[in-house]
């Protein structure tokens, strides 16, 4: 089963990843990322959505790993 969430992990980090290099309006116009945006700026959404897709990413492949902490 946690192989299953770490898979999720993984996946939804690599994801968001890509859209956020992308920029998909329709992806960059969500109303959540859209509130984000406006607290702080095009900037600083993509550089802390980035470092918390890059965290979810490397959580799921400890847990893949079974890396102990």
């Amino acid at each position: 089963m946690q192989n299953l969430y770490a898979s999720g992990a993984i996946a939804t980090g690599l994801i968001t990843i890509t859209l956020l290099c992308q920029k998909p309006t329709s992806y960059w116009e969500k109303p959540s990322l859209r509130f984000v945006r406006n607290l702080v700026g095009d900037e600083a959404t993509t550089i802390l959505y980035f470092v918390l897709s890059l965290l979810l990413t490397l959580v799921g492949v400890l847990v893949v790993l079974k890396v102990h902490f």
